[in-house]
């Protein structure tokens, strides 16, 4: 938007989620019709690489960049351990 005129501007819009954040430009329902509001820009929330995607919805493209780049690292968690038995080292003389 920086060197377009006003009246060509296009809003920028942000979906945040667990790996980074989709950024993607809106077209103007009354303004011309580009390329770029056909694209998707994930930005990693770790390394802050950024990766350009097809303008696929935008929950298609976070699961497919989960797919590629591996899902957070909570959602992957071990199973917790059984818990033990409290007296396995006790003995009872009764």
């Amino acid at each position: 938007n920086g060197d377009v005129p006003a009246y060509q501007h296009r809003e920028v819009r942000v979906r945040e989620f667990e790996l980074g954040f989709v950024v993607w430009a809106e077209d103007r329902a009354e303004g011309p019709v580009s390329d770029g509001g056909r694209q998707r820009l994930v930005i990693a929330r770790d390394s802050g690489e950024a990766t350009l995607w097809p303008g696929l919805p935008v929950g298609e493209v976070i699961r497919r960049y989960e797919e590629e780049y591996g899902v957070p690292a909570g959602a992957r968690a071990a199973a917790p351990e059984p818990p033990q038995r409290v007296d396995l080292n006790q003995t009872s003389f009764l």
